[in-house]
């Protein structure tokens, strides 16, 4: 039996379920926190990794609306547009003053703490609680920086590679809510949505 709840809102917020997009974002990430994209600035490989990235989410955003159809979005694109640049603006602002004071915390990391709280607290519900066990290992892994330095990790590294294993846990836990709660397109409608 179907809960109809559960399908009232992943219909309601089908995009921001489509979590296969931000998979690519988040392993580039973890690739960049790890050093396998080079040194930081170098863009070799970090340029072409992101265009790589970039890609796939538009690639995984073709396959979501074949295989399920589109919906149309409310108008809230504006409103999500100047929160996302808020949230960069806040973002170079407290890796700004990370990089220049010895605080006992890490902002940046509490930034992306407050990030992904955001999400469950915007998009979320029951069935996306995973963003805020996510933020709350953000928020335990900002709160050691001095910890961080005894280990001779860097923070910053720690953080984002933190921040994209996140993205990927959530897009596959959004994912997974998704694909079990909607049923795919018939074969016909596929076909004449292609054609």
């Amino acid at each position: 039996m179907y809960d109809l709840q559960r399908v009232r809102f992943v219909t309601g917020q089908f995009y921001y379920l489509q979590g296969l997009r931000i998979v690519p974002i988040g392993l580039y990430l973890v690739l960049l926190a790890t050093g396998w994209l080079g040194r930081q600035g170098d863009c070799t490989l970090q340029l072409p990794a992101l265009l790589l990235a970039l890609a796939l989410y538009f690639v995984a955003g073709r396959y979501y609306e074949r295989r399920f159809g589109r919906v149309q979005r409310q108008s809230q694109r504006a409103a999500e547009a100047l929160l996302v640049l808020v949230a960069l603006i806040v973002f170079l602002a407290a890796n700004a003053i990370d990089a220049v004071g010895q605080l006992p915390v890490s902002l940046t990391g509490l930034g992306m703490a407050s990030f992904l709280f955001a999400v469950y607290a915007v998009h979320g519900s029951r069935y996306r609680q995973h963003y805020a066990i996510l933020g709350v290992g953000m928020l335990v892994l900002s709160l050691l920086p001095l910890a961080w330095k005894q280990t001779g990790l860097s923070l910053d590294r720690v953080l984002l590679g933190a921040f994209g294993l996140a993205y990927v846990v959530g897009g596959v836990l959004d994912h997974l809510l998704l694909t079990r709660t909607l049923k795919p397109l018939p074969d016909e409608q596929t076909h004449d949505q292609a054609a």
